[in-house]
């Protein structure tokens, strides 16, 4: 509800306001507010600010915030190596969260690690035909649930000297020998193995 304008009713009122009001560059000083009675209150009412209904809103933030611009969703990398990872890496996610939670579905084992189903799907399928992971049933959407094959299940755990050991090939001269690359130092880490590892097929 608006206030009613003021009524100045004297020339004593007008004399202390006429100073303020011009100090805020409401007024300017003119011989109409010398007077007073009806001229003082006329001149006072022709320089007093006039109300719009359309007028701009002080809080420029809630017009800004009005018209904000969509929220900002980030491209989904179609493959691993768009995403910068390594296929070794989120193998190991997978079949490790298979190893904990035991069957699930792709898209179960994908959100779990951060991925889109589409992306994780090549991976899924090359660690079955590796016999790593098999189907246990089909899911929707052309889905499967997956689950470890006795190929797959962890046998025996050695913990290296790093948190991110990379790769192992076996050597010496009963092959008894494990080298070790250790990615996160940028070392190569060399342990005693229980089994003989298998020669490569090069060099």
């Amino acid at each position: 509800m608006q206030s009613p304008n003021p009524t100045i009713s004297n020339h004593k009122q007008m004399t202390l306001l006429t100073p303020t009001l011009s100090k805020l560059g409401l007024i300017r000083p003119s011989d109409d507010f010398a007077g007073n009675g009806r001229a003082s209150e006329d001149a006072y009412r022709q320089t007093a600010p006039i109300e719009r209904d359309d007028a701009t809103p002080l809080d420029q933030n809630s017009a800004t915030t009005a018209q904000a611009a969509p929220a900002f969703v980030p491209f989904a990398p179609p493959t691993l190596a768009e995403a910068g990872l390594r296929e070794a890496q989120v193998e190991a996610l997978a079949l490790k969260f298979l190893l904990n939670s035991g069957a699930n579905t792709g898209r179960r084992i994908a959100s779990q690690i951060g991925l889109t189903f589409g992306v994780l799907q090549p991976l899924l399928d090359r660690l079955k035909a590796e016999q790593l992971v098999a189907y246990k049933s089909s899911a929707m959407f052309g889905d499967f649930e997956y689950e470890l094959t006795p190929s797959g299940a962890v046998v025996r755990s050695v913990t290296m000297p790093d948190c991110y050991p990379t790769n192992v090939c076996f050597g010496g001269n009963d092959m008894h020998t494990a080298y070790v690359t250790l990615s996160d130092t940028g070392r190569l880490g060399m342990l005693r193995w229980p089994e003989p590892g298998l020669t490569l097929n090069f060099g």
